[in-house]
């Protein structure tokens, strides 16, 4: 199973960007989704017009959540960010970096105020 695919549509001006798991990497199992792979993958496209963000994430890294949404804010392309299942903690961060923000039927945000092991 894949965590984080980019496709790039056939004419090279939109892409599609799918985050399916947690932001950074997950200690146990060595999966996850970092920033820096997110901006690299990104990068590759070349100059694309239009660039959707697919999320379905429990949230996780605040580090590299935050360079993903200001990333994506930065992008020149029109940015679309859709929950495709729940954006929750720091991928719901990443979810407002769109320019256009959108949401399945049934799909969920969580914010909450941060907090950390104590």
């Amino acid at each position: 199973m894949k965590w984080f695919e980019v496709q790039a549509a056939a004419d090279g001006r939109h892409a599609d960007v799918w985050i399916n798991d947690q932001i950074g990497i997950d200690w146990w199992s060595g999966d996850g989704t970092t920033a820096s792979a997110f901006i690299n993958a990104i990068a590759s496209l070349g100059d694309v017009e239009a660039l959707t963000v697919h999320i379905n994430s429990p949230g996780g890294d605040v580090a590299d959540g935050i360079a993903i949404a200001n990333y994506l804010r930065g992008h020149k392309a029109q940015v679309t960010t859709r929950v495709e299942g729940i954006a929750a903690s720091i991928a719901a961060t990443i979810a407002m970096g769109g320019d256009r923000r959108e949401m399945a039927t049934g799909s969920l945000l969580m914010i909450h105020d941060p907090w950390t092991v104590a």
